[in-house]
């Protein structure tokens, strides 16, 4: 399991030096517009462009980040009532929807991944299928990160309560999901 936390470490990082370089890139495409409407009294079209393509990895390959830093969003009412082997299991059932559901949204993006192949972008002629190519890497990423998570889950499932933090507490404590 040692080795499975240092690649999901090693992930977390580099969709983190990604999201950074992806962001840092919109910021300068953006000021090249601005500037470029403001001196010429015309933008570049492949300034929009490129940073709309930047910003949909951006979100993509950051919700992946989510899934194996813990940060995700959840209404945790239900965790915050139960206690022990129940609220485990409901953490395990929750993961495992959110594994289906990543699950599902690859296996469908392979089929919009092969049409988008087939068209160009109008303003820099690249593949449509650049920008599509984010859904799949996205959920592969997500399902191994729910795939570890939940290998660590089933593992504190089964260990007795004084040796294994919950998942929760890992969560809140900043540790890897």
């Amino acid at each position: 399991m040692k080795t499975i936390e240092k690649i999901n470490g090693v992930i977390s990082k580099v969709l983190t030096a990604i999201i950074i370089i992806l962001f840092i890139w919109m910021i300068v495409a953006f000021s090249i517009q601005v500037f470029g409407r403001y001196i010429f009294s015309t933008g570049f079209p492949w300034t929009e462009e490129l940073t709309r393509y930047g910003m949909i990895w951006m979100v993509f390959l950051g919700a992946a980040w989510i899934i194996f830093n813990g940060e995700h969003v959840k209404i945790t009412i239900l965790e915050d009532v139960l206690k022990g082997r129940t609220k485990k299991t409901i953490m395990i059932v929750q993961t495992i929807m959110g594994l289906l559901f990543v699950a599902a949204i690859f296996y469908f993006s392979i089929g919009q991944l092969s049409l988008a192949a087939k068209g160009r972008s109008a303003n820099t002629g690249i593949s449509n299928a650049m920008q599509y190519m984010v859904f799949p890497i996205s959920m592969i990423l997500s399902c191994w990160g729910y795939i570890t998570k939940l290998i660590r889950q089933f593992r504190e499932f089964n260990a007795p309560a004084a040796e294994a933090p919950t998942t929760a507490e890992n969560e809140e404590g900043g540790g890897k999901s």
